[in-house]
Formats: C-alpha cells, structure tokens, sequence
C-alpha cells in the first residue's frame, strides 16, 4: 500500500515548494496563504517544461509500486526485479528534482504566469468573472492579496 505524503506549511514561493520538497521527501506540497499572495506559486514546476521526463520517471516508480505490491503478497521477484525495486529512492529522488528544477520540453507551450500581483489580480478578475464570481467582499481580499507589494509603493 503507498500512501503519499503531503507537507504543508509556510510555502510562500517556488522557492519554498523546492526547499520543502527537498528537505521533507514529501510527494508532495499543499499551501493555502502562500496561494492567497501568489495564485500563480505552482506555476514554477512548468517554467522549464519537466512533462515528459517526469512521466518516464513516474512510469519506472509505477512499476516500482506493482513490484513491491506483488512482494508484499508473496510473490517472488526475479533478480532485476529485485534490482528495479532498489532503485525506489534514487527515482523518487530524480522525480523531486525533475520538478523542482524542470527539464527542457517542446510540449508545454501555456502562456508565462504574470510576475506583478496587479496582473494577476487582473487574470483572477477574467477568471472569476468567466468561471464563478465569489461574494464582492472575496474578491476584493483576494486582489488586495495579490497586489500588496503594488498596492503599497
């Protein structure tokens, strides 16, 4: 059984999910105020395209997990099974990295998330407006949010 394991907690920045990242060995990151200042704060992860690397990577660990669960009943795994299954940590270790750094990928073409917090204020405003438009009083918190750093120059 792989239960995956999420750290949370004062992740503000790329820079923090990174630092978590590697520091906790977490699969993963959750943050809440960090995504109040910044909406666009994950949207590091794809500034160097990591697509398909990571998925040949979380493919090997795929396959990783069916061996190891197959262990776990019984089963009786050949040498380079035995092989794959010791090369767990190293690949999930590769994985982080992969998406800490990014790798070069011709496949994510998606427009650069906006640096200043008055354009993403803007963005959120076109999303909101497109998608679901929260109560007035929301909308000003969240924009005021992103915008701090502009707004108070």
């Amino acid at each position: 059984l792989r239960i995956p394991v999420l750290a949370n907690g004062n992740v503000r920045s790329w820079s923090d999910v990174q630092a978590n990242l590697r520091s906790t060995g977490a699969d993963g990151i959750m943050s809440a105020e960090g995504m109040l200042d910044d909406p666009c704060i994950f949207a590091g992860r794809h500034s160097g395209g990591s697509g398909a690397a990571v998925r040949k990577v979380e493919k090997k660990l795929r396959q990783v997990d069916a061996l190891r669960a197959r262990q776990a009943e019984g089963g009786k795994l050949t040498a380079e099974e035995l092989e794959k299954v010791g090369c767990r940590k190293a690949l999930r270790a590769e994985r982080k990295e992969l998406l800490a750094a990014g790798s070069p990928s011709t496949s994510d073409d998606r427009p650069k998330p906006p640096q200043d917090g008055l354009e993403k204020a803007r963005l959120y405003l076109a999303h909101a407006r497109e998608y679901w438009l929260p109560p007035t009083s929301t909308v000003v918190f969240h924009c005021r949010r992103m915008a701090r750093a502009e707004l108070t120059k």
